[in-house]
């Protein structure tokens, strides 16, 4: 079925089924003609076309999201739910794309994704831990990007979590309050740099360093953390 047909079956020209299908102007017609068209359309099951759409505006509506976890984790569902209310209140589509945790696919996703013109790309969550060269490589002068996931310091706008400032507060919470066997439960990173094979090291300094800032503050005294109040959960 293609526009010509509807035409030919309203008796109307094609630019005029164009307008009202295809371009958002159809309210210069009468509320009659459109209501022709939109009949004719459910009668005949005419679907516009997406590529001719594209090639007719110049722009797909399209903006990519790349999740760089498993998506089985309800977390990063729930997250790829509210991008798309996001996206559809303000008319554009979401393509998802998902490597599952394997830095080796967002490369070939990535240009998939640009493949499909999108007119922009949603990336996440990329962490500090991630060696940001392979990014700035293949997303650097392309379309908007914005990245999620705890980076900072880099060429991309960004959404983050003030990890810091949220130890901070915890620390102060406790301390303040006389606590001195403090546990700390956290989700250690799976993506490392290659300098940085042991996780719970690389998370264990985060901690300690935190940990150091307040000794040096005198907030804590002169306690350092206890390894064995130290607990690592994979897929928080």
């Amino acid at each position: 079925m293609t526009l010509e047909q509807v035409a030919v079956a309203t008796g109307l020209g094609r630019t005029t089924v164009s307008d009202i299908l295809n371009r958002n102007v159809g309210d210069k017609y009468s509320r009659a003609t459109r209501e022709q068209v939109l009949k004719a359309v459910r009668h005949l099951g005419y679907t516009p076309s997406r590529a001719a759409q594209v090639m007719a505006r110049g722009r797909s509506g399209l903006v990519g999201l790349l999740l760089t976890r498993d998506f089985s984790n309800p977390f990063w569902a729930r997250v790829a739910n509210h991008v798309e209310q996001e996206l559809r209140a303000r008319q554009f589509r979401m393509q998802l794309a998902i490597t599952q945790g394997r830095p080796e696919d967002e490369r070939q996703l990535v240009d998939q994704l640009y493949g499909d013109q999108i007119e922009g790309l949603i990336m996440g969550p990329v962490y500090e831990t991630l060696d940001l060269e392979e990014h700035h490589n293949v997303l650097r002068g392309r379309l908007p990007v914005v990245l999620f996931g705890g980076i900072c310091g880099n060429d991309f706008d960004n959404v983050a979590l003030d990890h810091e400032a949220g130890k901070r507060i915890a620390l102060e919470y406790l301390l303040a309050r006389g606590h001195k066997r403090i546990g700390y439960l956290c989700a250690p990173p799976s993506r490392l740099r290659p300098d940085e094979p042991n996780v719970e090291y690389h998370d264990y300094q985060t901690f300690s360093k935190k940990w150091a800032c307040y000794n040096r503050s005198g907030s804590s005294g002169s306690r350092t953390p206890d390894d064995s109040r130290i607990f690592y959960q994979a897929g928080l």
